[in-house]
């Protein structure tokens, strides 16, 4: 984890992943007609553009059945570890 000084708190890998993922739900297909980028494509083209990442793509190509099972055994082990539950099961841990 990288320490800030704002407000005394973490990044932590979460929070780059989570920026990137707005980031791309943001950022438009086409090069937007802006000061240097007038001669690109889509130059005849006024008005919003789509973005990267749609959310119509995201909830029928993410397999979520295998997420939520993931997130649900990792939130299992990290509570069966702050209750020392792993200790009792196996001494060896």
């Amino acid at each position: 984890m990288v320490k800030i000084n704002i407000f005394c708190s973490y990044v932590s890998d979460a929070t780059a992943a989570i920026l990137v993922t707005c980031f791309l739900f943001m950022m438009p297909d086409e090069r937007p007609n802006w000061f240097c980028w007038r001669g690109g494509p889509g130059n005849g083209k006024p008005g919003p553009r789509k973005a990267l990442v749609r959310w119509e793509d995201v909830v029928h190509k993410v397999p979520w059945g295998l997420i939520l099972l993931l997130g649900g055994g990792f939130a299992l082990a990290e509570n069966i570890k702050v209750c020392l539950l792993a200790s009792i099961y196996t001494p060896h841990y």
